[in-house]
């Protein structure tokens, strides 16, 4: 047993890697990982919130789980995968793999647009893609509220969606959205949010043209993540959340070369509370936004891993710092 892992010398009330699920292989690496987070508060900058070795062994455990997260969204990539994924009538539904299959076939706004969809509703962990297999599928009818279809009706989804309110009423958005509303008659409801989405885009410009406009060519993934986060937190109901999330799957999946250079917690909660408990060892404590993200970007260069991951991570641990959880 590795005692940098779970210390039991000095704390006998540690967790062990069957707590922490930590699987044999990664035994290695979350002792690295320990070690690493240890040294960067002695020697470089104090992380009061992990001197508590039980809350630095659960860091270290959401650190793990936000990376192999992040690996089986990359890992579905190259997998076969089944055609009726992409299909709203079938049960099999998945819109990230729809995505997926859109852009092996060439249809990428297809795809831009599943993703912006499956960001918008989010899986619920009760009705998993329920609410947004029922409105991109039109409720199991022709033609499904494909990218084409939308550009060329956007009154006729207001009105298509007015009239099944009862239809959707039962289904609901997953946890990062759970304060949307699916009221056609709401100025930020899903109504709303579709059109400010499509006015974004401009059809009958492309969502190729539309990204390659605002990043220009540059070979820098974070500077293109921060140039495309700053456009489109503009689309309406696209706050500091659904902006990270949609733009780190579009990276995820490999639709755009793109990844986040921070933690971006101006708005944030979660993440932020993650960031104060870590710093300031108190997740309600005041936090200057800039140093923070300052110390979260040097932090992940000692630990090796992306602001991605210390963003998700964070955000999980300080919901749940002294027992491992995986919120998933």
């Amino acid at each position: 047993m590795n005692r940098n892992l779970v210390e039991r010398a000095k704390a006998p009330t540690a967790l062990n890697e069957s707590d922490l699920m930590i699987r044999p292989k990664q035994i290695a690496h979350a002792a690295a990982l320990n070690s690493a987070l240890q040294k960067y508060s002695a020697q470089i900058f104090p992380l009061p919130g992990v001197d508590d070795p039980v809350r630095r062994n659960v860091l270290v455990a959401q650190i793990l789980e936000s990376i192999r997260r992040i690996e089986y969204v990359k890992a579905i990539a190259s997998r076969p995968i089944d055609p009726d994924r992409a299909d709203p009538k079938s049960d099999l539904f998945d819109p990230l793999k729809a995505a997926l299959l859109c852009m092996r076939a060439g249809d990428r706004d297809e795809a831009f647009w599943l993703i912006f969809l499956a960001t918008h509703f989010s899986k619920h962990a009760v009705d998993g893609w329920g609410l947004m297999r029922a409105v991109y599928g039109r409720l199991g009818t022709n033609p499904y509220w494909s990218w084409a279809e939308i550009c060329s009706d956007l009154s006729g989804f207001r009105l298509w969606l007015r009239a099944n309110q009862t239809g959707l009423s039962h289904l609901r958005f997953g946890n990062h959205r759970k304060y949307e509303s699916k009221r056609e008659n709401s100025p930020k409801g899903l109504a709303a949010v579709v059109e400010s989405y499509v006015a974004w885009v401009g059809p009958p410009g492309t969502h190729d043209q539309r990204f390659t406009g605002i990043i220009g060519h540059t070979n820098d993934p974070t500077v293109a993540f921060e140039q495309l986060y700053q456009s489109v937190s503009s689309i309406t109901r696209w706050g500091r959340l659904g902006a990270f999330d949609h733009l780190t799957m579009i990276g995820k999946l490999g639709l755009l070369h793109i990844e986040p250079g921070r933690t971006f917690l101006k708005g944030a909660t979660g993440p932020r509370a993650g960031t104060a408990l870590l710093l300031n060892g108190d997740a309600a404590a005041k936090l200057d936004v800039k140093h923070a993200e300052a110390e979260l970007i040097k932090l992940g260069t000692k630990l090796s891993v992306g602001q991605q991951v210390l963003e998700d991570s964070l955000c999980n641990w300080q919901k749940s710092p002294s027992v491992f959880v995986a919120f998933r």
